[in-house]
Parts: C-alpha cells; structure tokens; sequence
C-alpha cells in the first residue's frame, strides 16, 4: 500500500506549505490557493488514516475539509467575478486578493 502512504505524507506537507505560506505572508487566510491547498491535503490525510483505520484522524481532517469547503463558498458570496472565472489563487485581474491587513512597511498583519 505505497500509494496511500505517498498520499497521505503529500497531503501531510500540503497541510504544512499552506500553513507556512500563510504565516510567512505570502498569500492569505482568504485566498482560494490556501483553502484548495488545506481541501487537497485534508482528503489526503483522510484517505491515509481511513486506510489505517485511524477514524479520529479520518474525523479530523473531514471536518477540515468541510471548513476549507465552507470558505471557499463565503469567498465566491463575497467576490462572484473571481469565483466566476473559477480562480483557486486568489488572485483577479486587477491583482492578488488578500483579505490582511498592511503595515505601512507593507507587512501583512
């Protein structure tokens, strides 16, 4: 069973490079690449720990999967031209969407 131990790692550093992403300031809690990156490596994990029989694990990352599903909803409610041209950056044409505020250095807060 190699592949879902190749899955369930890949969604475990998904999981992670989101995290990293976002505390680093590079994209935003709002963005669709976040919540997409969370969604993908959420159902990654859960496809590992349903293999192993780890239903705490499996419940975990269900629920993370249902909330990443839920902001991305509140996203195409609140800005339908993005959600329209189906962008999972984050990003329209007039630029990256972030939902954090700046510094005047220009540092996300």
């Amino acid at each position: 069973m190699l592949w879902i131990e190749l899955v369930g790692w890949g969604g475990s550093l998904l999981v992670l490079l989101a995290y990293a992403l976002l505390s680093t300031g590079h994209i935003g809690a709002a963005s669709r690449l976040y919540q997409g990156m969370n969604i993908l490596g959420a159902s990654g994990m859960a496809a590992n720990g349903w293999a192993h029989g780890a239903l705490p694990s499996v419940f975990n990352n269900v629920v993370w999967i249902g909330i990443g599903c839920a902001a991305i909803a509140g996203l195409r409610r609140s800005r339908p031209a993005d959600a329209a041209a189906g962008s999972l950056t984050g990003e329209s044409e007039a630029g990256p969407v972030l939902s954090a505020n700046k510094d005047a250095a220009g540092k996300i807060s």
